[in-house]
């Protein structure tokens, strides 16, 4: 029984410390392993290069970062499916997004299951930064609905943006440093 408490213990522990939010200077940083200036190596295997893209004079990578049976990316216990991971041209992460899909043949209430995880990230994450962010609308239209919420630090702007259509809906928590 000792064994069983201590294994689920250890359970807990690491499934939180993904969760956390990582501060420097009382500003946010990044979710756990997932903090700006990480380089690529710091991932190992489990990134794969996508794409590059060049602005201002610089030129960023990303990168799927593949979930590791056991051990998914979890934020108040929301799996997501999908992490895009950006990094710089010295090879440091100056950007993030985890990305959860809800389809309507997953569930009928996708939409509210889609915008109660949502909630539940800016009611996490204004507890966690003293800060209630700002209301955004990015998009309405008559077949889509894009919304979320902003925080915007010294280091760079985090975002939980909502978006809806008739047969999905999806959530992404995405953070970019500032240049």
């Amino acid at each position: 029984m000792k064994k069983y408490l201590f294994a689920s213990l250890l359970y807990f522990i690491s499934l939180h410390s993904q969760a956390q939010v990582m501060k420097s200077n009382n500003q946010f940083i990044g979710f756990g392993k997932f903090t700006l200036g990480k380089p690529t190596a710091a991932f190992g295997d489990n990134i794969t290069y996508a794409t590059k893209y060049t602005k201002d004079n610089h030129e960023f990578k990303l990168y799927n970062y593949l979930i590791i049976p056991g051990e998914p990316v979890e934020i108040m216990s929301i799996p997501f499916n999908s992490t895009v991971l950006t990094f710089d041209d010295n090879n440091k992460l100056v950007a993030f997004s985890f990305i959860k899909f809800y389809k309507k043949t997953d569930s009928w209430k996708f939409e509210k299951d889609a915008r109660t995880d949502a909630e539940k990230l800016n009611d996490y994450l204004a507890g966690e930064l003293n800060d209630k962010g700002e209301n955004k609308m990015y998009d309405k239209t008559s077949k889509i609905t894009e919304k979320g919420q902003e925080w915007n630090g010294a280091k760079g702007l985090l975002k939980v943006r909502q978006q809806h259509l008739s047969n999905h809906s999806v959530v992404e928590i995405s953070f970019t440093a500032n240049q």
